[in-house]
């Protein structure tokens, strides 16, 4: 099978600090948006092995006990916010960027299992250009919230709608992997 390097990880520091100051000089966040992002750039930048098993863990219950795999999606999220620490907006998005960052990871896993099963350049080429279309649309909707509402609150807007669309990504390549013997 060929494999190309079509995977990218977009929750990169440089990428985080790029838009958190482009979103400041707008006028689009707050310097406490910039704090969260920068707290969490170092969970983001190498999701822990440990959320990523964890997700892949529940992923494959849900599916052998005919649930959705959709329950996965908030499980380590939830439980950080629950902490007397994370009782702030910019603990709120640190955990969501935490969650994210394991899905992140998923997500890229899937993929590439997508490809190594993959047998012409015509499906690989496909792929790419999903996944590529994918980005591009999450990317726009979780910056939608910084033209909608000011202040912290798009912050977090952002942060949820970064996680769940990079979940249900995850989830819908994970629901592929049959097709192409996974």
């Amino acid at each position: 099978m060929h494999r190309r390097p079509i995977l990218r990880l977009w929750l990169e520091t440089p990428a985080i600090l790029a838009l958190a100051l482009t979103a400041m000089s707008l006028g689009w966040a707050s310097p406490s948006f910039l704090q969260a992002q920068t707290q969490t750039s170092e969970e983001t930048n190498t999701a822990n092995e440990r959320h990523v098993s964890f997700l892949e863990d529940c992923l494959a219950a849900a599916t052998s006990t005919g649930d959705t795999p959709n329950r996965c999606l908030g499980t380590l999220a939830e439980p950080c916010m629950k902490r007397p620490e994370n009782q702030s907006n910019a603990g709120v998005v640190g955990c969501y960027r935490n969650e994210n960052a394991a899905w992140s990871a998923l997500r890229a896993r899937f993929s590439a299992r997508l490809q190594d099963g993959l047998s012409t350049d015509e499906a690989l080429a496909a792929l790419e250009a999903a996944e590529d279309a994918w980005r591009h649309y999450r990317d726009e909707s979780c910056a939608l919230p910084f033209s909608v509402i000011d202040g912290d609150a798009a912050s977090v807007w952002s942060a949820t709608c970064a996680n769940n669309k990079t979940a249900e990504r995850a989830i819908d390549l994970y629901r592929m992997l049959p097709m192409v013997g996974f």
